[in-house]
């Protein structure tokens, strides 16, 4: 028996029955799940820079790329402009946030970051699973990811390598 199955589709088998899936696109799991797990992490790592990292979750743009302006941010959230930047540090330290690729990661000033994708994507999820697979397999990102959900990604990755060296 073949069947196409959709987003929400469910399906059963009766006992002592195999299933194999064949798929064409990768799924990138339930955002919400991953985001969840990404989002306890952040809290245990950053701790009083999460008020400023959640507040910059809600800035990105496209994709993952956000535009940082630490003297609005202060404003907003009725903080010094030193407390966001050492917010800013902490997050660059325990990688949730990175310089943009056009940015120098060694100026002073720095306005473009790439938010770790598994606490804040805007965009389609196809450019995600593009985005998260040109990453280095070592990237620290991947410190966000639920180790479930990575090994299956992994897993897909060996099988989906496998098929096109066929």
């Amino acid at each position: 028996m073949h069947t196409h199955l959709e987003v929400y589709d469910t399906f059963s088998l009766p006992p002592n029955t195999i299933a194999k899936v064949y798929e064409k696109v990768k799924f990138m799991g339930w955002f919400s799940a991953t985001y969840v797990y990404a989002q306890q992490q952040a809290r245990l790592r950053l701790k009083g820079a999460m008020q400023t990292f959640v507040w910059i979750e809600t800035l990105v743009e496209t994709d993952n790329l956000v535009v940082i302006r630490p003297n609005k941010i202060a404003e907003d959230l009725g903080v010094s402009s030193a407390t966001v930047y050492a917010h800013i540090q902490k997050m660059r330290e325990e990688h949730v946030l990175e310089p943009d690729d056009k940015e120098d990661p060694n100026a002073k000033v720095i306005r473009a970051w790439r938010i770790c994708p598994f606490h804040a994507w805007r965009g389609q999820a196809k450019y995600m699973a593009k985005y998260i697979n040109n990453l280095p397999p070592k990237h620290p990102f991947f410190e966000y990811i639920d180790p479930e959900f990575k090994k299956s990604l992994e897993h897909f990755v060996e099988e989906e390598t496998k098929l096109e060296n066929k």
